[in-house]
């Protein structure tokens, strides 16, 4: 039984990497891409969309990055999380 302990770590260790590589993805791309993603922004309607885009890509890679170094999780997630459903 001590054998699935340690799988569970792993698996864990393994899901916030995978889950913080879903946040960091999108944020580089938003980074690279950057005037094309804020004139979407402007098309849909996005109030404020000039100080909100670089907001948006600070939170998904310093999110990002604390989920897979495991630091403060629980403050990453819920702001992750709220940015999503935003």
């Amino acid at each position: 039984m001590e054998w699935l302990k340690k799988l569970d770590t792993i698996f864990f260790i393994v899901g916030r990497s995978l889950l913080g590589l879903y946040f960091i993805g999108p944020g580089l791309s938003k980074v690279f891409d950057f005037a094309s993603t804020l004139a979407l922004m402007r098309m849909k309607g996005v109030p404020f969309s000039s100080a909100l885009l670089p907001l948006t890509i600070a939170i998904q890679l310093i999110g990002g990055i604390f989920l897979i170094l495991g630091r403060n999780l629980r403050l990453n997630s819920f702001m992750l999380f709220s940015l999503t459903i935003l």
